[in-house]
Formats: structure tokens, C-alpha cells, sequence
């Protein structure tokens, strides 16, 4: 992978050659394959971070757990990792894993949507999360702050499909999605997931605390961080998404050095929102992206 690099450094993401170039679901990325047989797709985003993204960076085997923290409210395999640019989000993805939403109703979640619920493979995730940043849909005024992603990697090494704790009808849900999307691609530039293989997705460390530590510092009382969530929860909506399991850890918010959070002009909290694992399309922003009513042109939709 790196000899690779070394003849692309220094080209910008659209003058790379064009054997590099892949389209996953309406987004663009180049994919790099290294000589051990792990593979690079980095986003366009990505391609201007590409020291920080390199697996040389801040992968070496398990190093990256000692040199990185995990963050202590995630459920899954989440570590935030220091870079020369800037910290990032290394995350394991879990694809076709069971997103043990049992308790689902008595935090809202309605049995249906619990029953129905998956986890969002890789690319589908980061390319979604590219959506809710690119607002094809909703009031022009409305921003979701979300954070940059930036690349997957998937390192060469194999394990026993059981070991990954992979259901297999989740699992085939997956490659049937991902091989619709890459249908209308030339069979050299279709884009596979292995079962055998971790996938590990890398985005921008958002700055600032989540809302529930400004809770326990004293920033932010909780029905105030309720009532955020709730305004947060309103602008996916009116951009044509929801988060099944949103939640108060998922907000950041900005304190300043005296713990006053920032706010914009209006008054509004300045917030942005992490977590899209379980990140889904409202019927009603896929029916005007389909019928091409969205403020931009819209992606298309495998």
C-alpha cells in the first residue's frame, strides 16, 4: 500500500487514476489494496487527510488500543485516536450483528422498528452519514453537524465466520443491498464484503462533550438535554433522517474553557451528532429523491 501511495501523493482526489475510482451507494471513494491484501477506500473527504487515514498511521495489529482511548459509552469497539492533524474515530464495524434492542419500548423504540433493525454495513453507513452532511433535503437553512467521514479499511487478516458473531441471514441482507448497488458496475470495480474480515470505518473526531458529561459537569440540566435531544431528533427529521436509538450521549455540544456551552446567534445550542449505525431514510425524503423534488440533484438510491 505504501509504495501505492508514494506514486499518488500530491494528486488531488479527482486527478487520481481512474482504475482507483468506485461508486458505493451514490458516493465516490478510491479503494487502494495493499501488497499483504488489506484494502484502503478512502472518501474524497479522506483523500485531503491522507496521512492521518493511512492503517501506518495508527494501525500495528492491536497498538492501536494502547495508543488510542476507547470511548466509555459506546456499546461496540470505538477508540479515539491521535493523529499529527487531528484525533480520529476508529470504529469496528457491526455489520450483521444483532443490535440487542430488547429493551427497545421503554426507551421509545416501538417493537416493529426494534424487531427490524440493523446495524448499517461500512460503506452504507459512511455514505449516509455523507448525505445527512450534503442536506439534498429539507430547509436550505439547516445544517447537521455530523462528523467528516473519511475511510474504510478492512486489514488482511481472516478469522472463522463464527468468530465475528455475524448472523447469516443479516449478513446476506447486506450483500444483497451492496451487490444491487454495485449491479450497474463493471465487474473490476464492484466493491465485496468478506465475511471472514473486520471492516473498520475512520471519521473526524467531532470536537467538544456530549451531552450527557455536560449533564454531570453542571453545564446543562437534563431536561434541557432532553429537550435537545428532542430538537435534534426534529432536524434529522426535517432533512429526511432518524437514528433509531438517539440519544443524549450522542449529542456534542461546546463548552467553553468556563463551561458555558456555545450557542449560535438565535440562541440555539451549538450541537452536532455522532453515532449512525442505526441511521435510516424517512419514506418521505427516498419518495422526493426518487421523484427528484430535493433542493439538489439527488443521489441515486440502490
Amino acid at each position: 500500500m505504501q509504495r501505492t501511495i508514494q506514486a499518488l501523493r500530491g494528486l488531488s482526489f479527482d486527478a487520481l487514476p481512474d482504475e482507483l475510482r468506485r461508486t458505493i451507494y451514490c458516493q465516490p471513494w478510491v479503494h487502494i489494496q495493499g501488497e499483504g491484501g488489506d484494502d484502503l477506500w478512502v472518501t474524497r473527504h479522506g483523500w485531503r487527510h491522507l496521512d492521518a487515514v493511512l492503517p501506518a498511521t495508527w494501525f500495528d495489529r492491536h497498538a492501536y488500543s494502547h495508543i488510542g482511548t476507547r470511548l466509555p459509552h459506546s456499546t461496540g469497539t470505538v477508540y479515539r485516536m491521535p493523529t499529527s492533524s487531528f484525533d480520529l474515530v476508529v470504529k469496528f464495524s457491526r455489520v450483521a450483528l444483532d443490535p440487542l434492542l430488547h429493551h427497545a419500548e421503554a426507551v421509545g423504540i416501538s417493537r416493529q422498528d426494534a424487531d427490524r433493525a440493523e446495524f448499517l454495513g461500512p460503506f452504507e453507513e459512511l455514505s449516509m452519514v455523507m448525505e445527512v452532511r450534503q442536506g439534498w433535503y429539507g430547509p436550505r437553512d439547516l445544517h447537521i453537524a455530523a462528523p467528516w467521514p473519511l475511510a474504510v479499511y478492512s486489514p488482511a487478516k481472516r478469522y472463522p465466520a463464527w468468530r465475528l458473531g455475524r448472523s447469516d441471514s443479516r449478513w446476506q441482507r447486506h450483500i444483497a443491498g451492496l451487490a444491487a448497488d454495485q449491479a450497474i458496475a463493471a465487474e473490476e470495480r464492484r466493491v465485496h464484503l468478506a465475511e471472514d474480515r473486520d471492516y473498520i470505518t475512520l471519521h473526524h473526531w467531532l470536537r467538544g462533550e456530549d451531552a450527557y458529561r455536560c449533564v454531570r459537569q453542571g453545564w446543562l440540566a437534563q431536561a434541557e438535554a432532553e429537550a435537545e435531544l428532542a430538537r435534534a431528533s426534529a432536524d434529522l427529521a426535517a432533512k429526511g433522517f432518524r437514528v433509531l436509538d438517539m440519544k443524549v450521549h450522542h449529542l456534542i455540544l461546546r463548552p467553553d474553557r468556563h463551561g458555558r456551552l456555545r450557542r449560535q446567534r438565535d440562541g440555539r445550542l451549538l450541537r452536532g451528532i455522532i453515532d449512525f449505525e442505526l441511521l435510516e431514510r424517512l419514506p418521505a425524503y427516498c419518495q422526493a429523491l426518487s421523484s427528484g423534488q430535493s433542493n439538489n440533484p439527488p443521489p441515486r438510491l440502490a
